[in-house]
């Protein structure tokens, strides 16, 4: 079969398909991909374990990808284009994503024992092949600090839409925040008999009911969510 290493003028071209509209836009995004696929197979020149061929796929993604980044999502392409600079983040991440999805699909692929980058036909092989082909992504495992981080973004969402909504209305904006806190009030209290007695509250974190009111301890230690 006939291989080439692609150059930066072939991915400048590619990359300026994709953004000129849907119809190019399906062949740009296989071209990155074989592109990506063929020339790392060239620079590896032979046989390699899936190392060796993890770290070339990622060095050639890393040169076009800066390349593409250039060609049609730089600040002053998006600019130009009229994106508001505001937007400019989020436009540059939905132009340069097929690049990236294209190099991550690869190296999910690679990471099957049985998969080797050189025995793929880099004119044939599609994108949609080697996801069907690719082991289950990975799980992330639940570390005390994604728990922190992720925890924080959706509280920091709920904050955020609440001053939105206080713009307007801010008694809506405060029944929008006291719901949600009963909510989570109610799932951790579910399984915790209240008390009435404000000594054993406050030495077992139990919630205290007082004339049919139940008041949470801030850090119930005790308290288990409800799933």
């Amino acid at each position: 079969m006939n291989t080439k290493t692609w150059t930066p003028a072939d991915i400048r071209k590619l990359a300026c398909q994709y953004a000129d509209g849907k119809k190019t836009a399906v062949t740009a995004r296989g071209q990155y991909f074989r592109a990506l696929v063929e020339t790392s197979q060239m620079e590896l020149d032979g046989t390699a374990d899936q190392a060796a061929q993890r770290t070339a796929v990622r060095a050639v993604h890393r040169r076009f990808y800066a390349i593409v980044e250039e060609a049609i999502a730089s600040d002053e392409v998006l600019l130009e284009a009229g994106i508001p600079r505001k937007r400019i983040g989020k436009e540059r991440n939905r132009r340069t994503n097929f690049a990236r999805s294209s190099h991550s699909t690869i190296q999910r692929w690679l990471r099957a024992p049985s998969h080797d980058l050189m025995k793929l036909n880099a004119q044939q092989v599609t994108k949609s092949q080697l996801e069907k082909d690719a082991p289950a992504p990975r799980q992330h495992r639940l570390t005390p600090e994604r728990v922190q981080a992720r925890a924080k973004k959706l509280t920091d969402t709920l904050i955020s839409y609440a001053k939105q909504v206080a713009k307007a209305d801010e008694a809506q904006a405060a029944a929008v925040l006291r719901e949600a806190m009963d909510r989570l009030f109610k799932q951790l209290s579910a399984n915790v008999t209240a008390t009435k007695d404000p000594k054993i509250a406050v030495r077992e974190h139990r919630p205290l009911r007082v004339d049919g009111t139940v008041f949470v301890p801030a850090v119930p230690r005790s308290l288990r969510l409800v799933v």
